[in-house]
């Protein structure tokens, strides 16, 4: 019971790193566009 649990976790956990790494590059492509037009004006 426990090892199955500590094995779901672990899945959760590095997927949800997956997800939060993708955030993340989404949010700096997002900021250098910003810059990017800010630049432009």
């Amino acid at each position: 019971m426990l090892k199955e649990l500590i094995l779901f976790l672990k899945d959760y956990f590095s997927l949800k790193k997956e997800i939060l790494s993708d955030l993340i590059n989404k949010y700096e492509n997002y900021k250098r566009k910003l810059l990017f037009l800010n630049q432009r004006l």
